[in-house]
């Protein structure tokens, strides 16, 4: 009970519904149309909104199949419903007044759109807010790991610590699960904007991508590593760069998904207003062509192609859709469809529709801006944490080459120097967990498409593994030479 409780306490932090703003503004495109309480219920609970469609069914067939009347059975479903999705239940509540006095739906729903609109973007600015404090608290976790982990090294071999080794396990792994924990709590958090809509033949493109290159990756590495052609650290590096093929897909995926996102405003409030004016759809799209959509134009003419072929219009905004692979076209275009089976007014339909995915657009478009700062920043400090991490490393091996006994005591001092084996086997790991750690926390941060993790923790590996190799050269030759005077 309590899980259930915290999970929707969660759920109501992160999330501003994109879902439900495109259902209203679907509800009211249809009653534009004129339709009375009964046909605005029966299209509504064949819409496709998921649990909102399922829930409108139920009011038809206890108002409408059980004759309790559409306006009792909007109070009883009403009563059902959890107090946590309380704009859905206050929704059924009104519409149960203004079907009970006879109102105007029509005008009803545009009101409630933009109330529904004006609370989607007021969630989702505090949800940023949120972000903003949140990504602020991991920058102050990431520069204090490695300064921490660096003052209980030099701790536990200067008091003389029996098992050093285990100290410096124990540390940095407290610090890791810290740091995967505060991630996950992120994951709970952050909006998790729909970008893409589910399509076999992307997905198995990656997959097949992905397959390959995880193989090639863990040969590469393993045949290197056996082999101590290279050290670990710069083994890294080179094992990653197989997957840049799996990641460079689902960056190049993405990044059209979001230009297709970006055009399709302009071109469906232009779709609206020619329609409505020749109420053809062929002669429409004819039109339209004669713009200029960018990426967005060739799924223009493929959804023209189809058409003037009769193909059922209803499925070819349906393939329409799946070909951009786009969350957002694909909810606007349902909308669109079913406007135009219902008799809608399709120049005000295409201007709501328009501004809707505007708005949606532009709020992705201010995480976009926050994250990629955060982007910067986490790249930065992954730097810098693991070249701490090699001055460690260098250190404990120069003392340790210093000391041929475990516990040398210079005056007072009992020193018991990290064993350099150990390390030359943790650095690797440290480079591996921390760049998946910050990937995802990049990630998360971003929101849109999930795929693209594998990007950033393959850049993070290879930045991580030629900085560790790269400072622990450095450092061996100033601190062994010039500060030391001894030869490493």
């Amino acid at each position: 009970m309590q899980k259930s409780l915290l999970k929707e306490k969660f759920s109501n932090i992160r999330k501003a519904n994109e879902s439900f703003v495109f259902f209203i503004a679907f509800l009211y495109s249809i009653s534009t149309s004129n339709q009375n309480a009964t046909e605005m219920m029966k299209t509504a609970e064949n819409s496709g909104y998921g649990r909102y469609s399922a829930i409108f069914k139920d009011v038809s067939q206890l108002g409408i199949g059980w004759g309790y009347g559409l306006s009792k059975s909007c109070d009883i479903i009403a009563a059902r419903i959890s107090s946590n999705d309380h704009a859905f239940k206050n929704l059924l509540v009104k519409l149960s007044q203004i079907i009970k006095l006879g109102g105007q739906l029509r005008e009803f729903f545009k009101d409630e759109l933009d109330v529904v609109l004006h609370n989607y973007i007021i969630t989702y600015e505090r949800s940023l807010d949120s972000q903003r404090l949140f990504l602020e608290m991991y920058y102050t976790i990431m520069s204090t790991v490695s300064m921490m982990i660096a003052a209980n090294s030099m701790l536990t071999m200067l008091t003389g610590a029996q098992d050093t080794e285990m100290t410096l396990k124990i540390s940095i792994t407290a610090v890791m699960v810290c740091m995967a924990a505060f991630v996950f709590i992120l994951h709970m958090l952050f909006p998790r904007d729909d970008l893409m809509v589910s399509n076999k033949d992307t997905t198995k493109k990656f997959r097949l991508s992905l397959y390959l290159a995880i193989p090639s990756s863990l040969m590469i590495g393993v045949t290197l590593f056996v082999s101590h052609v290279l050290p670990p650290t710069l083994i890294i590096p080179i094992a990653s760069v197989p997957l840049l093929l799996p990641s460079f897909f689902a960056l190049k995926l993405e990044s059209t998904i979001k230009k297709l996102d970006g055009w399709y405003p302009q071109f469906i409030m232009q779709f609206g207003q020619i329609y409505s004016t020749t109420g053809s759809l062929g002669n429409t799209l004819e039109s339209i062509l004669r713009t200029d959509f960018n990426v967005l134009g060739k799924h223009i003419i493929s959804f023209n192609n189809r058409i003037r072929n009769k193909v059922d219009r209803e499925k070819s905004f349906d393939l329409f859709s799946k070909d951009t692979g786009s969350y957002l076209i694909s909810a606007s275009n349902r909308i669109v469809a079913k406007s135009i089976t219902n008799g809608a007014e399709m120049g005000e339909v295409g201007n709501k529709v328009a501004h809707v995915a505007s708005r949606v657009n532009e709020m992705r478009s201010k995480r976009r801006q926050i994250a990629k700062t955060f982007e910067m920043v986490i790249i930065i400090l992954h730097v810098m944490t693991l070249a701490v991490f090699a001055l460690i490393n260098k250190i404990a091996d120069i003392f340790h080459s210093l000391l041929s006994d475990p516990a040398h005591t210079v005056g007072f001092i009992k020193l018991t120097p990290v064993n350099p084996e150990f390390l030359y086997v943790l650095l690797p790991v440290i480079v591996l967990v921390m760049s998946l750690i910050n990937g995802f926390a990049i990630k998360i941060a971003q929101g849109g498409l999930y795929k693209t993790v594998i990007l950033y923790i393959v850049i993070l590996n290879i930045v991580g593994g030629l900085t560790t190799y790269g400072t622990s050269e450095i450092l061996g030759k100033f601190l062994g030479n010039s500060v030391l005077d001894y030869d490493l």
